[in-house]
């Protein structure tokens, strides 16, 4: 069975986790890519590359919680 591509990442998203200086990783789940801050859990994206798709709001959600726990990470 073939492994499954990272995610294209929506432009606003990649931004936030390139310009952050705690480490982040995109982790092969079972139906899902999972964004981990440090070992935290933060969002997943679905496999179905289906995000981006949404007009916009899960993928500001997304970002939201991606800002927010690196800004927990950083206190």
């Amino acid at each position: 069975m073939a492994k499954p591509q990272p995610p294209r990442l929506p432009a606003d998203l990649k931004k936030v986790l390139s310009s952050s200086r705690v480490p982040w990783r995109i982790e092969n789940g079972k139906r899902h890519f999972q964004i981990r801050i440090g070992r935290r859990l933060v969002a997943i994206l679905p496999k179905s590359g289906r995000l981006g798709n949404f007009h916009g709001r899960a993928d500001k959600n997304v970002v939201a919680n991606v800002r927010r726990a690196i800004k927990e990470q950083r206190q």
